[in-house]
């Protein structure tokens, strides 16, 4: 088992109602979204994980996915949800905004992991974001991310996968921010 992919045992989605600092993570790749005077969002895919922060006028939020249980700070943090099983939380914010997400874990055959890889990659080279990790290969098999992204005037929608295939596993997690216009 590579270092990426035993984060599976650990990882967990992280709520907070504050921006985390960039020096935080490793980040591979970054998407810099704004609405107006409505909201700004970054979104940084960092390995197999990721954090997505928002901004409105008078509050932040910001969703991560990682496995930093003792590096992540307390100060903010307003839910924690391991990936165990599927699960959501919503949560009303500050300045007439909302925040839906489901979190799902499901572990595969290897040939259905094959499967579902090629396929995530294929849409991931089409539309949205997808980053390999090639160092953490585990036999013809790839870790990845693949995001995607809608945004709107006063929502954002993001439907994250992540994927260890030295576990045949892949994480899905969708994020619905919903923002009342100004």
């Amino acid at each position: 088992m590579n270092a990426e992919n035993s984060k599976l045992d650990s990882l967990c989605l992280y709520l907070y109602t504050r921006s985390l600092h960039p020096e935080l993570f490793e980040i591979y790749e970054e998407e810099i979204l704004t609405a107006g005077e409505n909201y700004e969002a970054r979104v940084w895919i960092t390995g197999c994980s990721h954090v997505i922060t928002i901004h409105g006028q008078d509050w932040s939020f910001c969703e991560v996915v990682d496995d930093k249980t003792s590096a992540l700070p307390k100060q903010g943090l307003v839910k924690k949800l391991p990936f165990e099983r599927e699960q959501s939380c919503n949560i009303t914010l500050p300045g007439s905004a909302s925040y839906a997400v489901n979190t799902q874990l499901e572990t595969m055959s290897r040939r259905v992991y094959a499967e579902m890889q090629s396929e995530l990659m294929a849409l991931g080279n089409k539309k949205g974001g997808l980053v390999c990790f090639p160092q953490w290969r585990y036999h013809n098999l790839l870790p990845f991310t693949y995001m995607s992204i809608e945004s709107g005037p006063s929502r954002l929608h993001a439907i994250a996968f992540h994927a260890f295939p030295d576990r045949s596993t892949i994480t899905k997690v969708q994020s619905m921010f919903q923002i009342e216009n100004r």
